[in-house]
């Protein structure tokens, strides 16, 4: 046995190593056929959850946004409605206890009927007197006043605006409502005030919401279906609006799941989380209220999606898990050891440290790669220095080629309209634009100059715009600020020109298409903090969006956006190759038509800290 043993292994051993790895990949793929069952099985429900979840934090976020706004416009109305001098008025007639309940709720028809139709979800609204005796309501609406509408522990606990958990309607229509009370205080005749604690009131505004029609508006914010419920907390964790499931109310009263209802309050993020076994919920708080919109959505059951056969595919894989450790072992004894020294071979030529020659024996192909990396290694060493050599010129021709390029058509434009201009007989325009001309150029080649000015680098771009202006009969306001010092510092030059340009063709759509401006401005600032130089380029143009720009600077271009960003693209990648790119950084930001900047933080290195050179 012994010796058939021998016989096997000898016979590997002599095979090439595409052989070997094609043996032993043979067996991982039956192995992996399998397994893939199992992973296949485990992903689904992963990728599901993982897809649910993401939706259910959407669909609450965009319910919340809905139910937010839609509270903001009932406080609006509330404002205007209550805040006026005839309203401070209708308060005093009310504590009048000689004036006829027939009149007083006749001069609240007004205020009571702008609150009823103050939003969609609005069922109706109703005054309670200050001694909470009397309600005033709509005379479309009959009052069906009972003792269960509002309790007297409801009523001593008002503090503020104050949400009331569903109830049937006091009319007799017995819609569910929930309850918004404004418990209101007239100060003197000219305002009212929200009373808060164990502070009198003259009167409770109560604006009765529409059940159906809020969970209605709810669902229609989250257009993704996750099979979720929506609920609105108060920060004690009580749910004004509890589900009519005796299944879901058992499940929200767990432990965990209510201690984390009643911890809302303390989280500091707007959008909250508990993801159980079963069930996942998700809250978010409502702008302007101590209220939250709770999202409960249960989890799918891999019970559900496999049924019984999950139990045997899960057997099958571990067994073939035990079969693939199994076979790796092979891998690892008759591939990766010679892997693993070809490896370090490498890493040693990577460090330069591969001083002696490994030499192999076999014929097989790992035996030619050996063989043909340290060929490879003395030819290494031999061209080092020249490449070395040829890199410092490279990066020296780069540099000067970015930065003496000449848009053609720039020139032929700017030529021909002096043509035009001299045929016309206004020489005064020509003259001046052949000015411009003459210093653009004469600052931009700069004799072969790699660097210029501060002085010199705004002198340039402003004789762009200057040409610019006149070519399009524009005027575009320039404006730029130089920190006292900062002068006579040397710069990489003809770096502003092309972010100006793109300003002014596609954030003023000056010979482009777009949308103009009426008064397009540029902003140019220079200043320097301990040992960096920032430079910020504003406009007032239509903007950008900064990740297709952050794109366009670390990645090269979209496709959409070739044409657009090409300009500041090619800035970064000259001061990346000039200073290094370690030492540049963009910020970004863009309000449309208002504030557009790009803020350049170039770090000085320690031979340029010198005021006079950066």
């Amino acid at each position: 046995m012994r010796n058939i043993i021998d016989k096997i292994r000898q016979t590997y051993d002599n095979k090439s190593l595409f052989h070997k790895i094609r043996m032993v990949i043979c067996g991982l793929v039956i192995s992996i056929t399998f397994i893939v069952l199992l992973t296949s099985m485990a992903f689904y429900l992963h990728t599901n959850r993982e897809r649910t979840g993401r939706l259910a934090q959407e669909n609450t976020t965009n319910a919340a946004n809905t139910i937010g706004l839609a509270y903001t416009t009932i406080l609006e109305h509330f404002v205007e409605t209550c805040g006026t001098d005839d309203f401070v008025s209708d308060l005093h007639i009310l504590s009048d206890p000689e004036e006829a309940y027939t009149y007083k709720k006749s001069i609240l028809q007004s205020e009571l009927s702008s609150l009823a139709g103050c939003h969609y979800i609005v069922n109706s609204a109703i005054l309670l007197s200050g001694d909470q005796t009397t309600y005033y309501s709509l005379y479309k609406n009959t009052l069906n006043v009972s003792g269960d509408f509002l309790s007297q522990k409801e009523l001593d606990r008002i503090s503020g605006i104050t949400w009331l958990s569903k109830r049937k309607s006091p009319f007799l229509s017995r819609d569910d409502v929930i309850v918004v009370v404004f418990p209101v205080k007239a100060d003197g005749y000219s305002s009212i005030r929200l009373t808060k604690g164990k502070e009198k009131s003259d009167a409770y505004v109560m604006i009765l919401l529409d059940s159906k029609r809020l969970n209605t508006v709810i669902t229609n914010a989250g257009a993704d279906n996750t099979n979720g419920e929506f609920f609105i907390s108060n920060q004690n964790g009580e749910l004004l609006n509890p589900s009519d499931d005796p299944a879901i109310r058992k499940a929200l009263d767990r432990p965990q799941r209510r201690e984390f209802l009643q911890g809302l309050s303390t989280q500091k993020d707007n959008l909250s989380s508990l993801k159980t076994k079963n069930v996942s919920l998700y809250a978010r708080n409502l702008e302007k209220s101590d209220l939250y919109l709770v999202n409960y959505v249960e989890n799918e059951k891999i019970s559900t999606l496999f049924g019984r056969s999950g139990i045997l595919i899960l057997a099958i894989a571990l067994l073939m898990i035990i079969v693939l450790l199994a076979l790796s072992f092979l891998l690892t004894r008759y591939i990766t050891s010679p892997l693993n020294t070809l490896v370090n071979v490498v890493t040693q030529i990577g460090s330069d440290s591969y001083t002696k020659h490994i030499h192999v024996q076999t014929n097989d192909e790992m035996g030619q790669v050996f063989r043909a990396i340290n060929s490879m290694h003395d030819t290494i060493q031999e061209q080092m220095q020249l490449i070395k050599k040829e890199e410092q010129e490279k990066y020296s021709a780069q540099v000067r080629v970015l930065s003496e390029q000449i848009n053609p058509h720039f020139l032929y434009n700017t030529l021909d309209y002096v043509q035009l201009e001299v045929m016309n007989g206004h020489n005064t325009p020509a003259a001046e634009m052949i000015q411009y001309l003459v210093e653009y150029l004469r600052i931009g080649l700069s004799y072969g100059d790699e660097t210029i000015t501060i002085a010199n680098e705004i002198k340039h771009v402003h004789s762009y715009i200057k040409i610019m202006n006149q070519r399009f009969s524009e005027s575009i306001v320039f404006m730029y600020q130089i920190a006292p010092g900062l002068e006579k510092t040397m710069i990489l030059k003809t770096i502003l020109q092309p972010l100006v340009e793109n300003s002014i063709k596609h954030g003023f759509s000056i010979d482009s298409g777009g949308v103009p401006v009426a008064s397009p401005s540029i902003e140019i600032i220079f200043f320097r903090h301990a040992d960096i130089l920032n430079i910020e380029i504003t406009d007032n143009g239509s903007g950008f969006d900064p990740q297709n720009v952050e794109k366009a600077l670390q990645n090269g271009e979209p496709e959409d956006q070739t044409r657009r960003h090409v300009g500041i693209h090619n800035v970064y990648q000259r001061l990346c190759t000039y200073y290094g790119r370690e030492n540049i950084s963009f910020n970004l930001s863009s309000m449309p038509f208002y504030k557009n900047t790009i803020l350049i933080h170039i770090h000085l290195s320690h031979q340029e800290k010198d005021e006079s050179y950066i």
